[in-house]
């Protein structure tokens, strides 16, 4: 809770005893890991960040709400995600996940899982995803999950990495010229990492909140 930046240094597991469960409410700054970490239980963060530095472990389902954000920015790590637990990125929450050209970021089920995970970014798909490696991965009933040519699939469903230029659009109700808002490309997911991007003569010029990385 509260503001500024506050660190997880691990490795560490979160979730045993008494603490089932990690709630991130930050008005402001992020909660940032700085080892590997193991979440036992559910995982909500309603407001801030969740800032992902090493390789990371959840058990449960993961959601992030309106005002929240879940980031990993890593090249080369793993993040894993519990067989038919459900990462959940609602109306108003942002997921990050990208790595980088010949470092990918890993997605992928628990050691020992054979089920795939499941990710749902509802309401307009509000991720960035780019330079991943996606394994075992479900999202079957949910929206597509559009990332880079530069990612790999392996064993996902209704994922799509075939979209190689994303265009700039604009005009969202609401947000005309907000980078981040998914309504304003086609297709309709902030570009990630290694994304090829194309911005046309528009009454609607984009503007970006923070530094962003694309080819």
């Amino acid at each position: 809770n509260g503001a500024g930046t506050q660190a997880i240094s691990g490795p560490a597991t979160i979730g045993q005893g008494a603490l089932p469960n990690l709630t991130v409410n930050k008005s402001t700054g992020a909660l940032t890991t700085s080892g590997k970490l193991t979440l036992a239980g559910a995982s909500t963060i309603t407001a801030g960040t969740l800032s992902l530095v090493d390789d990371s472990t959840f058990n449960d389902d993961v959601t992030v709400q309106s005002g929240g954000t879940l980031s990993c920015i890593t090249g080369g790590k793993t993040l894993r995600f519990k067989q038919a637990k459900t990462l959940t990125v609602q109306s108003g929450g942002f997921l990050t996940l990208n790595g980088a050209s010949g470092s990918l970021l890993t997605l992928d089920r628990n050691t020992g899982d054979t089920a795939n995970w499941k990710i749902n970014a509802a309401a307009g798909y509000v991720y960035n995803i780019g330079y991943v490696s996606a394994n075992y991965s479900d999202a079957t009933g949910y929206p597509t999950i559009y990332t880079s040519a530069d990612s790999t699939l392996t064993s996902c469903v209704n994922w799509n990495n075939s979209a190689s230029t994303w265009t700039w659009v604009g005009g969202a109700s609401g947000a005309t010229t907000d980078w981040n808002t998914p309504a304003n490309w086609s297709p309709a997911s902030v570009p990630g990492a290694g994304a090829d991007v194309r911005i046309p003569l528009t009454t609607y010029k984009p503007t970006l909140s923070t530094s962003t990385t694309i080819k």
